[in-house]
């Protein structure tokens, strides 16, 4: 059990989750943990960027060449997360996108989401079209499939999530939104 309240991290790099940001685990499990607050990136990195209230997402590092999967079990977990990018340096092949519990689920990756809540709120300022703007109420993206062979899946279970979108300021026409995941 642990709490995040009230937090506000400003200039994320590519990757932020409140507790973890990539999970590389074969196993981990994130239970009864509940965030409540802002990941802010106001500054120019030219990079990706992907936000989870509770974790950033889910990856193969380079080290695993398919000995073992990723699995990462989200519980009872809760979020309400304020996501704000302004960023005019993206590279227009890149992306951006959060969900209320994680960014993303990536190839060969299991992600188990059971009994979650999350209340999203995302606003993008970026002056460019780019490869796309992604947002879930739980994952923003979920690359599954049988990439490589590398397999994968999103589960959910008895979630409830809402996302909230500010796109005015956000010159793309590429948007991919879903009420669990993308």
């Amino acid at each position: 059990d642990l709490n995040m309240e009230n937090y506000e991290l400003k200039d994320i790099g590519s990757t932020c989750g409140i507790f973890v940001g990539i999970v590389h685990s074969e196993d981990a499990s994130i239970l009864n943990c509940h965030s409540n607050g802002s990941l802010i990136r106001t500054s120019e990195l030219s990079q990706d960027v992907w936000g989870g209230g509770i974790i950033g997402g889910t990856m193969r590092d380079s080290t695993n060449t398919g000995t073992y999967e990723i699995n990462a079990t989200i519980y009872r977990c809760s979020s309400n997360l304020d996501f704000r990018v302004s960023d005019n340096s993206i590279p227009t092949t890149f992306n951006v996108g959060s969900g209320g519990i994680a960014g993303f689920n990536n190839f060969g990756c299991n992600l188990y989401v059971y009994d979650c809540y999350a209340l999203m709120r995302q606003t993008f300022v970026v002056s460019k079209a780019i490869a796309g703007f992604y947002s879930g109420a739980m994952v923003a993206l979920s690359v599954i499939g049988k990439d490589q062979s590398m397999g994968g899946m999103t589960n959910f279970s008895n979630c409830v999530g809402k996302v909230v979108n500010d796109l005015t300021q956000a010159k793309n026409g590429l948007w991919f939104h879903g009420g669990i995941t993308t």
